[in-house]
């Protein structure tokens, strides 16, 4: 099984995640229109619909 966000799984377990289960990947978990993936990429927290990357903070949840 792959981890979900290369070197990210203390990230994963803080926000209680499963670091094996690459479907969290594209889970909104909060419902503020950003993935997992890019809350993590730009350090938001995925389960506070008030935290969410910034106006011009892009993000594609397909990339590597």
């Amino acid at each position: 099984r792959r981890v979900l966000f290369r070197s990210a799984t203390g990230w994963e377990y803080y926000f209680n995640f499963d670091p094996y289960d690459d479907a969290d990947r594209m889970v909104d978990t909060d419902g503020d229109g950003h993935v997992n993936y890019c809350e993590y990429k730009w350090d938001t927290n995925p389960r506070d619909i008030n935290s969410f990357p910034g106006q011009g903070q892009l993000c594609n949840p397909f990339e590597e």
